[in-house]
């Protein structure tokens, strides 16, 4: 099976090796647009996707586009080990190659926004692949801190992404002394409800939010969120995303209510 694919890959691709480095950055994006299809939960089949990257590797050839391509490489390879991918070595291997390419592409283009974001969150995806020692003995944390930091404060449309990021760090990560001193659970609520308030749509805001609640005995307070997230609905160019996170909150939900919180 695994041959058929590849042959059947490499024929799409010699059939398309005459476009142009634009058109291959079109292709990728029609074909990540629909990288859900045909799935009913939160894993999907790995086809379009890996086309996408493919096609978004070809356009990074072609310098013009080197930084456009390379930020949609990072958010393809995101998606790959979050949404296709069982295997932790497999992940851990996706993440890596984010990461490296990230740190590439930051010492051309160190303002890009965008490009910042992506490199945080693959930097993310590797450090908890990793484990958070191995993580903190490479300054992971930190970086992941000083770079959100400045999208959050430099504002734009990555800003809410930000406040998502820092929210969870401050509310995951464990105060070790010597080596992470700034984990803060206030600063945790109040970055998480900063993101909640700018981007309310993104359901993982708010789960988020009801997690910390949670981890911090205010169950009523988690409730009454879980209970405003049911009201989403599942954005439609995030399908993936937010079945898994409607599936947590689900059984959030029903764990609260098992509890006796209604």
């Amino acid at each position: 099976m695994k041959s058929l694919v590849l042959i059947l890959f490499s024929f799409w691709l010699n059939c398309c090796w005459a476009e142009t480095s634009q058109q291959w950055l079109h292709r990728g994006d029609s074909l990540f647009s629909i990288r859900a299809k045909g799935s009913n939960s939160d894993r999907v089949n790995p086809t379009n996707i890996k086309y996408a990257i493919a096609a978004y590797k070809n356009a990074y050839l072609d310098s013009s586009l080197r930084l456009e391509a390379g930020v949609k490489i990072l958010q393809s390879l995101n998606y790959l080990g979050h949404y296709t991918e069982d295997s932790p070595k497999l992940r851990l291997k996706t993440a890596t190659e984010a990461k490296d390419l990230g740190l590439e592409l930051l010492k051309e283009y160190p303002e890009d926004h965008k490009l910042i974001f992506w490199w945080v969150v693959n930097l993310s995806s590797w450090a908890y692949e990793s484990g958070p020692l191995a993580a903190i003995r490479a300054g992971a944390a930190d970086d992941i801190k000083k770079l959100s930091e400045k999208l959050m404060f430099e504002g734009g449309e990555m800003q809410g992404k930000a406040y998502q990021l820092l929210g969870r760090m401050h509310q995951l990560l464990p105060r070790i002394p010597f080596f992470l001193s700034w984990p803060d659970k206030k600063l945790a609520k109040k970055y998480l409800e900063k993101a909640c308030e700018l981007d309310e749509d993104d359901p993982n805001n708010w789960l988020f939010l009801a997690e910390f609640h949670k981890k911090y005995g205010t169950m009523e307070e988690a409730m009454e969120i879980l209970k405003k997230i049911r009201l989403l609905e599942p954005r439609p160019h995030f399908l993936a995303e937010d079945r898994r996170c409607f599936w947590k909150v689900r059984e959030f939900y029903g764990d609260l209510r098992n509890k006796g919180y209604k």
